[in-house]
């Protein structure tokens, strides 16, 4: 029932979520290049640290009945979402069910976007924590190169 309920708003709310946010965070200067690797990476880590701080100002997010963004957190090439499944303490929930449901959605959606697949391109790796309404951690899952 519990995987049911998930896998019902996951699909959906990270499609939204991640497609939003990435279209905003991939640009180029104004000639579309960059005098080295350091300044491409300098860019990148800027902008999803901007990215970041427009998320949390406007955190607690609630995406759906189950689900709400707590917060972002950007490290250098990195995007950390915290997600809280605010119906279910961690103990409700099957770890490697969130985690399954979670990670073919999240493929699917940033995989197979031009605008994140490019920003994954380019170095920058997506964490998402899943914590009960407890604070527990679920799950967490890991969307880069690798695994796309």
């Amino acid at each position: 029932m519990i995987y049911k309920i998930f896998a019902t708003f996951l699909k959906p709310t990270l499609a939204i979520v991640v497609l939003l946010f990435a279209l905003k965070s991939f640009a180029l200067d104004k000639n579309g290049n960059f005098e080295s690797v350091e300044e491409q990476d300098a860019y990148i880590a800027s902008t999803l640290k901007k990215m970041a701080g427009e998320i949390n100002s406007q955190a607690p997010i609630q995406l759906d009945q189950e689900t709400q963004i707590m917060s972002v957190i950007a490290l250098q090439k990195t995007l950390n979402f915290n997600f809280m499944l605010s119906n279910f303490r961690a103990s409700q929930l099957d770890a490697k069910a969130v985690e399954q449901v979670a990670l073919e959605n999240l493929n699917h959606t940033i995989c197979k976007s031009n605008a994140t697949k490019a920003l994954i391109d380019l170095g920058v790796k997506y964490i998402y924590h899943y914590v009960g309404n407890d604070g527990k951690l679920v799950t967490q899952v890991i969307i880069d190169r690798y695994r796309c």
